[in-house]
């Protein structure tokens, strides 16, 4: 971000799409890969990250996914 003349810390910055997608787009060029990380799939990074370092916004949001998950009952 900084090449490009914008902070990763100010209040217009989005996480996923400023930064984790061109991250991930580089890093599998590198690679020679295809880009196999979609932002749909961004919750998966949380596993390798220690619970307590996670921001607590993080963590809000995965419980609630988790329990709306939880709470949905399959079409018959």
């Amino acid at each position: 971000m900084q090449t490009l003349g914008r902070s990763p810390w100010s209040n217009d910055a989005n996480a996923s799409d400023d930064f984790l997608d061109p991250l991930f787009q580089r890093f599998f060029e590198h690679l020679s890969l295809p880009n196999l990380l979609r932002k749909s799939d961004y919750h998966e990074l949380a596993a390798f990250v220690e619970a307590d370092d996670l921001d607590g916004e993080v963590v809000d949001v995965l419980d609630m996914i988790r329990d709306t998950a939880g709470a949905a009952s399959p079409r018959k």
